[in-house]
C-alpha cells in the first residue's frame, strides 16, 4: 500500500504534498529536518492521507494534486475528504484526519 499525504506548515502558510510506503515516517523526517524543501518550514502537521494499491496511482495522485494550483484550490480539495475519523471511502482510499 502506498500513500499520498498532504501536510501544512503554519508557521509559513504552506501546503506540501508527496508520497511514500510509510507516512508517519516520512512526516517525521519532514518534522526533522531530513527533506530540503520542507525543513526550513517546520513543523508539519497531517492535514490528510489518501491510500492506493500501486506507487504508480500514487505518484499519478500526487502529481494530480500538486498541479491543483492555488491554496483555495487545494482547501477545496481537502475539505472535500474532511471527516472526524478516519474511513474508507470508495476507490480504496484511507482519509485520515489529525
Amino acid at each position: 500500500m502506498y500513500f499520498v499525504y498532504i501536510i501544512y506548515s503554519e508557521k509559513s502558510n504552506r501546503y506540501y504534498t508527496g508520497q511514500t510506503n510509510d507516512y508517519l515516517s516520512r512526516l517525521h523526517e519532514h518534522n526533522c529536518g531530513e527533506s530540503f524543501y520542507t525543513k526550513t518550514h517546520r513543523p508539519w502537521e497531517l492535514v490528510l492521507v489518501l491510500s492506493k494499491k500501486t506507487r504508480s496511482e500514487s505518484m499519478v495522485l500526487e502529481k494530480k494534486i500538486k498541479n491543483i494550483g492555488t491554496n483555495e484550490r487545494l482547501l477545496a480539495f481537502i475539505n472535500k475528504y474532511k471527516d472526524t475519523d478516519c474511513r474508507f471511502k470508495a476507490g480504496n482510499d484511507i482519509i485520515h484526519n489529525s
